[in-house]
């Protein structure tokens, strides 16, 4: 899907977004300030809103990896991308007591260099058309969200996602339909076991609280691990949940990737640069029933590889995640 900014007349930078502040956490559905990106919402007309964000610096998740020249975690930009939407369909009145399920999505960053700046942090801007797909008594309820991406006025990567909204109580009750009961909260949940995380390094992280896998197996040129997060982690799990989220399922599928890759002894983990991510999400992921992630090892090495990771549950296939990855050949330290 190729996406151009469609604002008839005007560039985005013309609607004179701020950066002051952020936005209030209910239009993006976060528990904590410190995790809301966006700091200021548009809407131009009924399908298009534009927005603005400031990527952080410092965060315990998204900057914690062990390579040293990461411009911009990718799964920063999905979490930014999810927020984008989420306030652009409420300020096109979806109101704000709904839950976005999201059945497909795709991240594609053209211009990784765009987001390296070590001196401020980086401000961007999005801008969101709605292409409404279902409508019940004239208010959206599924449809596709199209973002361009921009950095200084030129776009740096784009993103869709499909799917729809529905209130608490339909959730609830599409649940309890699916599973026959109600499922768990990820509050109730206990601390996984001491030593059941993956080493943190193996998987480019730093802190391992922000490991998700455990049990790694290699057989048959595959590579398999059981999703296995840590409950306490609050930029995972911002507020409770009834499954795990796709940013989980996301982390999930880079961390396996980046395991699979590793298996060359001549390419590191810290090889490796993600650039686009492409999720298909077919049922909710359980919390209570093992999820595996599974992927074939890369046996033809290039420059640049796509990577795709299923993801398992009651040996069903409930959702996939497309990785593709770029080598970069830079030496240690900042240039």
């Amino acid at each position: 899907m190729t996406l151009e900014p469609t604002i008839p007349g005007q560039s985005v930078e013309s609607t004179a977004l701020t950066y002051d502040t952020t936005i209030s956490r209910a239009l993006v559905h976060r528990a904590a300030v410190s995790e809301v990106f966006l700091t200021d919402v548009r809407a131009i007309d009924d399908r298009t809103v534009v927005i603005a964000a400031q990527l952080p610096r410092c965060h315990g998740y998204f900057n914690d990896h062990t390579k040293w020249h990461v411009k911009v975690d990718p799964l920063l930009l999905f979490e930014v991308a999810r927020q984008a939407t989420l306030a652009s369909a409420h300020a096109l009145k979806v109101p704000q007591k709904t839950i976005l399920i999201s059945s497909e999505c795709e991240l594609d960053i053209q211009d990784i260099a765009a987001f390296e700046d070590w001196e401020k942090p980086t401000e961007i801007t999005i801008e969101n058309t709605f292409d409404w797909t279902t409508l019940r008594r004239g208010e959206p309820r599924a449809g596709i969200c199209k973002q361009v991406i921009s950095v200084n006025g030129q776009i740096a990567a784009t993103h869709w996602s499909s799917g729809q909204f529905m209130s608490h109580s339909q959730l609830a009750a599409l649940r309890e339909e699916q599973r026959g009961d109600l499922p768990p909260s990820t509050a109730q949940m206990l601390d996984r076991p001491e030593g059941a995380a993956l080493p943190s390094g193996e998987v480019g992280r730093n802190n391992k609280l922000n490991v998700v896998l455990s049990k790694l197996e290699y057989s048959g040129g595959m590579a398999r691990a059981t999703i296995a997060p840590p409950w306490q982690n609050r930029a995972l799990f911002d507020h409770s949940y009834d499954h795990l989220t796709m940013q989980i399922l996301t982390e999930a599928a880079r961390q396996l990737t980046m395991l699979a890759l590793s298996q060359d002894p001549n390419a590191e983990v810290d090889h490796w640069d993600v650039h686009f991510v492409k999720g298909e999400f077919g049922q909710f992921a359980e919390i209570d029933l093992p999820v595996v992630v599974k992927t074939r090892i890369p046996t033809e090495r290039a420059d640049e590889v796509r990577v795709r990771v299923d993801i398992v549950q009651a040996s069903q296939e409930i959702a996939a995640i497309t990785l593709g990855l770029t080598t970069n050949t830079r030496g240690q330290g900042h240039e």
